[in-house]
Order: C-alpha cells, then sequence, then structure tokens
C-alpha cells in the first residue's frame, strides 16, 4: 500500500496541483519531457546504450518542448 501511494498517489495529486498552477497547455508541455528523463536515467544509472536514432528523437522532443515554451 505504501508503495502504491507513494509512486501513484502522492505523483499524481502533485500533479493536477501543478495544473492548477500552471494550466493544462502549459503542464501538458511540461509533462513531455518525463519519458525523455527516464531515458536519461537509464543512460546514467543503468548504463544503457542508445542508438543515434534515439538519441535524435530525445533531442527533437526537448527542441519541441524549448520552442513552444519560448513561444509564450
Amino acid at each position: 500500500m505504501i508503495i502504491a501511494a507513494v509512486t501513484t498517489v502522492i505523483p499524481f495529486l502533485f500533479m493536477l496541483e501543478g495544473i492548477k498552477r500552471i494550466g493544462a497547455e502549459r503542464g501538458a508541455v511540461i509533462s513531455m519531457i518525463g519519458p525523455v528523463l527516464t531515458i536519461f536515467g537509464g543512460v546514467l544509472f543503468l548504463n544503457e546504450r542508445l542508438t543515434p536514432v534515439q538519441w535524435l528523437g530525445c533531442f527533437l522532443v526537448l527542441l519541441t518542448i524549448s520552442l513552444l515554451e519560448y513561444r509564450k
């Protein structure tokens, strides 16, 4: 029960509070960085190796987020 609360309920409540504070559109854009951070965590802590295409995909996601945030 503790693991379920810590890994699902608490992050969900934080996400709802964040959306309330910054708005749904901006929250959706910022949430796109989650999978990229997970990939970087795998590279750093699990010694995973990424192909150039995967690195390019991460770069494109980060570039898109930057462009969307810059326009505001």
